[in-house]
């Protein structure tokens, strides 16, 4: 599997160009997998976890084939806005999804 490795690389690279506007809510170290660290809650030793919430609070949507060979992909389908109430993202709603015993469907 993946690592934060080349998200932590390139994140710094973007920022070094870019001025310091990027943050990456991630495991402490590049070794990390996104899985693992997600899985476990997120609560990575980062200052970004301090300041933006747990992993798990980050994660959109979850795409996987089961080891039984099920593919499984569910996220949010509904949501409402809330900048009324002063979030800059919509509060999800509904959240669906699809499994299939055929991977490439």
């Amino acid at each position: 599997g993946e690592n934060f490795d080349k998200v932590y690389r390139a994140v710094i690279a973007a920022n070094e160009e870019e001025g310091y506007k990027y943050h990456v809510v991630g495991g402490y170290a590049g070794t990390v997998s996104p899985m693992g660290w997600s899985w476990q809650g997120g609560l990575g030793g980062s200052t970004g976890g301090r300041l933006y919430g747990f992993g798990v609070d980050q994660v959109v949507q979850l795409e996987m084939v089961l080891p039984n060979g099920v593919h499984v992909k569910f996220g949010p389908t509904e949501w409402e806005d809330t900048s009324a109430e002063g979030f800059i993202v919509p509060r999800t709603k509904v959240v669906s999804g699809v499994c299939r015993s055929n991977p490439d469907e």
